[in-house]
């Protein structure tokens, strides 16, 4: 693999939506553990009504709809065609409160997953910013010790210095590319990081970081 591969690292493109990290495995889990809430909800409420035909033939009420409102039906007890007689009306309230408070710590949960994956996106964004920092700090390092270099080579090859310059503007030239190639590698672990927090990659293509040229 060639140095300029080594040091091509992709970009992040400008505009990406946060609704990304609704891909997030966690987030995921967390909403479907929220809309599972609900439906428990919705279905400890509908205890409260009572199981019954309304109509009979021709549109008009059935027996048992009219019987709730006879005077023996005062305490929506007329028999097994309620769901639920009155006296059962408080275990379903309690059914009801439960289900709210067991949604509401699903509400909790939600917000402090969604509250986690922005603060890790915005850690995984500052590491990638300062990292590409420090690739084009070593960019424009390298650039110069290379025109170094070629400084020390044409005085050498002028009479006016021993090659031992040379040598020590080669090895300080190598050492420079080395760390080149080191803060690339940062970068893409940086990007592995982001990616991992918005819960999967983007459209990128792979560039030359700035100046990256030795």
């Amino acid at each position: 693999m060639t140095q300029v591969h080594l040091l091509d690292v992709p970009e992040v493109p400008a505009g990406l939506p946060s609704d990304m990290l609704e891909r997030r495995p966690d987030v995921k889990q967390v909403e479907a553990q929220l809309a599972a809430a609900s439906l428990r909800i919705d279905a400890a409420r509908t205890q409260y009504f009572p199981s019954l035909s309304l109509t009979a033939s021709y549109g008009s009420e059935s027996t048992a709809f009219a019987d709730l409102f006879s005077a023996p039906a005062l305490a929506w007890g007329i028999g097994a065609s309620l769901l639920q007689p009155l006296i059962g009306l408080k275990a379903i309230e309690a059914n009801v409160l439960a289900e709210t408070a067991r949604r509401e710590a699903a509400v909790v949960s939600y917000v402090q997953t969604v509250q986690t994956a922005f603060r890790e996106t915005r850690d995984a964004l500052i590491a990638n910013r300062t990292t590409r920092a420090a690739l084009a700090a070593q960019a424009e390092r390298a650039q110069k010790l290379g025109a170094a270099l070629e400084l020390a080579e044409l005085r050498y090859r002028s009479g006016y210095s021993g090659y031992l310059d040379v040598l020590d503007a080669q090895r300080q030239l190598l050492q420079a590319q080395t760390l080149q190639i080191l803060a690339a590698r940062d970068v893409r672990f940086a990007l592995i990081d982001l990616a991992r927090a918005m819960g999967g990659g983007w459209d990128y293509q792979a560039a030359p970081a700035r100046n990256s040229a030795p």
